[in-house]
């Protein structure tokens, strides 16, 4: 999966550790059963859009394509993409389980 290039951000107070950067890199560095919560926004691998979010690419292509608060026409969620976001989750989830508390 190619990397974001967007730097990678962190908010951290007493109570609150916010990480926001490759979520494999940042879990595996996590020991085990010391995380509360974990929130996920997985890439869901649509067609025309590819690994990497360019917000202008997209913002050019709804245009082009004329889609009004959805998807633009002719996107698609094909099986080797699904076949591909099952592997990538695979081993979000491994990871998310190992670092996870209990209960």
């Amino acid at each position: 999966m190619a990397k974001s290039s967007r730097a990678a951000k962190s908010y951290k107070t007493e109570l609150v550790d916010i990480q926001n950067g490759d979520c494999l890199d940042l879990l595996r560095q996590l020991p085990e059963s010391s995380i509360d919560f974990i929130v996920t926004d997985p890439p869901y691998f649509l067609d025309q859009l590819g690994d990497e979010w360019d917000d202008n690419r997209i913002v050019r292509n709804m245009k082009k394509a004329g889609a009004v608060g959805g998807l633009p026409v002719g996107m698609k969620f094909d099986k080797q993409q699904g076949r591909r976001l099952e592997r990538f989750f695979f081993q979000v989830s491994n990871e998310a389980i190992r670092v996870l508390k209990p209960g």
